[in-house]
């Protein structure tokens, strides 16, 4: 079991890192335009519309100059090239 939790934290660290450098390559400054990243579970519904988790993970990020402003970054399917999948304004 340890060996899982380390894998998770591994893979969740990977994510931010990869989002950040994603950022970075297009335009944004990590100091002063992200104000925040999160990541969480990536889930999705079955069968009998209940969330669940499908293995993969989210970066939520929130901007400094777009506080209303939620984006949510992953990882393109069977790469390991960051998407952006959705961007919720509050």
């Amino acid at each position: 079991m340890s060996f899982q939790v380390f894998s998770t934290i591994q893979k969740k660290v990977q994510l931010k890192k990869d989002t950040i450098t994603y950022l970075v390559d297009k335009g944004y400054d990590e100091e002063t335009d992200i104000k925040e990243i999160e990541v969480v579970k990536l889930l999705e519904l079955n069968e009998d519309d209940e969330a669940v988790h499908n293995g993969r993970y989210q970066a939520v990020v929130k901007f400094k100059d777009e506080p209303e402003t939620t984006s949510f970054y992953t990882y393109k399917r069977d790469t390991k090239n960051i998407i952006r999948i959705d961007m919720i304004e509050e």
